[in-house]
C-alpha cells in the first residue's frame, strides 16, 4: 500500500483551495475547509472489531457511525463532496492496517511465501452508481493509497438497504453477488464503507468463497452497534 499525503501536506493544499473555491466542512458546516480540523480529530479513535452474527467474518471498523462521520460519509456518498474523502480514505486504511497485522499473526506459513490478499470492495447497487457517476468504496480506497481488485458485482437487483430491518436486509441482499473467477485460491480482504446488520458482508463472502477464495476479515470507515446491541436507536447508515 503506498503511502498517502502527509497530514501537514494535505492541511496545505486544503488551505490554499479554500483561497480559490470556499467551501465549508462536509461534518459540521465549519467554513473555509472541506473537513476542518476538529471533523479530522474525530476520526482518530481505536479501531473497533467485531464479529458477525453467526458467522466467523471479523470486520475491523476505524470509528463507530456516530458524530462527524454521520454527516461526512453521506456528503462524500451521496452529495457528491469527493474533496472529503481523504480523511475518510485515511481512516479506512487505518481500518486495513489493523486487520492486516491481526491476521498475519494468525496465518500459517512465511508471508513470503503467500501471494498477497486481494482488497475487493463491496459494490454498489447499478442505480446508486448511476446516480452519484462514481462508485464511494473504491474513491475511499484510492485516497487510502490502496489498490482495489473489484472482484464482486450484483447479478440481480436490491432494494435500497436504507431503513430495512436486520431480518429484510439479509432477505433483500441474499443471493444477490456473484464473484470473479480471479478470488480462487485468493486470500481476500473485504472492504465496505459502513457495517450496519453485516448483511452485505456476508453476502459478499459466501460469493467469494463460492468461487473459492478465502475471506480473510474485512474493514470499514464506521461501524453502526450490532443489532442485539442495547436499545437506543441504531443510526441508518447511507445506501450502499
Amino acid at each position: 500500500m503506498s503511502p498517502p499525503l502527509p497530514s501537514p501536506v494535505r492541511s496545505a493544499l486544503a488551505d490554499a483551495l479554500a483561497l480559490v473555491l470556499p467551501v465549508e466542512c462536509a461534518g459540521c458546516g465549519a467554513p473555509d475547509r472541506a473537513v476542518c480540523p476538529a471533523c479530522e480529530q474525530s476520526l482518530q479513535t481505536p479501531v473497533r472489531t467485531r464479529r458477525l452474527a453467526r458467522s466467523a467474518l471479523e470486520v475491523f471498523s476505524a470509528t463507530a457511525y456516530a458524530g462527524p462521520v454521520q454527516h461526512l460519509l453521506p456528503a462524500v456518498k451521496d452529495g457528491g463532496r469527493t474533496e472529503a474523502a481523504g480523511c475518510l480514505g485515511a481512516a479506512l486504511r487505518r481500518a486495513l492496517e489493523a486487520g492486516a497485522r491481526t491476521h498475519e499473526e494468525r496465518a500459517l506459513g512465511p508471508p513470503e511465501a503467500r501471494a498477497p490478499a486481494l482488497v475487493v470492495p463491496v459494490p454498489s447497487a447499478r442505480t446508486a452508481t448511476r446516480r452519484r457517476g462514481y462508485l464511494p468504496v473504491l474513491l475511499l480506497l484510492r485516497r487510502a493509497g490502496v489498490a482495489a481488485h473489484p472482484a464482486l458485482r450484483f447479478c440481480r437487483r436490491v432494494r435500497d438497504q436504507s431503513g430495512l430491518s436486520a431480518g429484510e436486509r439479509a432477505r433483500n441482499i441474499a443471493g444477490s453477488m456473484t464473484a470473479a473467477g480471479s478470488v480462487a485460491g485468493r486470500r481476500v480482504i473485504l472492504v465496505d464503507d459502513v457495517v450496519t446488520t453485516g448483511a452485505s458482508l456476508l453476502e459478499a463472502a459466501r460469493a467469494i468463497e463460492e468461487r473459492g477464495g478465502l475471506v480473510l476479515f474485512a474493514a470499514t470507515v464506521a461501524s453502526t452497534p450490532p443489532p442485539d446491541a442495547p436499545v437506543g436507536g441504531e443510526p441508518q447508515s447511507p445506501e450502499t
